[in-house]
């Protein structure tokens, strides 16, 4: 009888392990962590370090830590839905007045203090950051090529100016040698509006409310003459058009957010930026002077 108990309490003991097993295995099993970077991924990674070291030692960094942690939470809600999920996306904020974002090969998305300063809600930087983040999702044709144009310092100089529109007198150089050798075939208008689509998936998955892509093009499409300067170089690589906006809507029509519960937290994005709104408050060649975004 002793033998069969302690055996009994044996077999039970060994089933609690196996069950304590199986369970450890099926949560690593079913969490779903970033595949790992390919060889492809990894000669691009290393292209878009080369690219942000330029570019960092060219422009003023915007290092507020409480700005630049909001700025990466909200670009870390909508990278877990990319393509290329795997890609360490970093997030910079560039010191500068005038409106623009871009990214660079690897995940590295860029943004500066002035078209921070004109968004109007978390919705709004969702929709700059996620544009930027889909733009990532297209591979250059062949990344050796690109390596190999990088190799040469000129070149890669001028690249860091084409990924900052044309900031540097050498930028739209850039452009064309980074062109010839390496972009897709796709035209810019046309890869913005596949970007705009991507975003829009982005927003809806991380829960932000659509509506704010579309009021920023509206914001966008408002400058006059006299602020046209400071919206110049996004125009020049996202084209800001007519035949653009109407794709937006479209899209925007065709998302199923019915009864969804979707942010757009106004609030929250004017208690973190509040730095930046100051800084410009006074500034009569900010971006400012095109909307009096009022410090509450």
């Amino acid at each position: 009888m002793k033998r069969s108990l302690a055996l009994i309490i044996v077999i039970a003991l060994l089933s609690h392990g196996c069950a304590a097993h199986k369970q450890e295995t099926d949560e690593i099993t079913f969490k779903k962590t970033p595949p790992l970077l390919t060889d492809r991924d990894r000669r691009e990674v290393e292209l878009g370090e080369q690219l942000h070291q330029k570019i960092v030692n060219s422009f003023p960094i915007y290092r507020d830590p409480e700005v630049n942690d909001y700025v990466r939470d909200v670009g870390s809600k909508l990278t877990p839905y990319a393509k290329r999920e795997n890609l360490p996306y970093t997030f910079t904020i560039l010191e500068d007045n005038r409106i623009y974002a871009s990214s660079a090969p690897g995940g590295y998305i860029y943004i500066t203090t002035g078209f921070l300063n004109i968004l109007e809600n978390e919705a709004e930087l969702a929709a700059v950051l996620g544009h930027e983040i889909a733009q990532v999702q297209y591979r250059p044709p062949d990344p050796r090529v690109r390596t190999f144009v990088m190799n040469s310092k000129p070149i890669l100089a001028m690249a860091a100016g084409m990924f900052l529109g044309v900031f540097t007198p050498f930028a739209m150089i850039g452009v064309d040698a980074l062109t010839y050798y390496t972009m897709l075939e796709k035209k810019k208008s046309d890869r913005a509006v596949r970007a705009d689509r991507t975003a829009f998936d982005y927003m809806v998955k991380a829960g932000y409310d659509p509506q704010g892509a579309i009021d920023l093009f509206y914001h966008l499409m408002d400058f006059d003459e006299t602020t046209l300067a400071m919206i110049y170089n996004y125009n020049i690589s996202h084209p800001l058009t007519n035949k653009r906006f109407a794709k937006m809507l479209k899209t925007y029509s065709e998302l199923e957010i019915v009864e969804r519960e979707l942010v757009t937290d106004r609030n929250d994005y004017y208690e973190h930026v509040r730095k930046i709104k100051e800084m410009y408050q006074d500034d009569e060649n900010a971006a400012s002077s095109y909307r009096a975004l009022p410090v509450i």
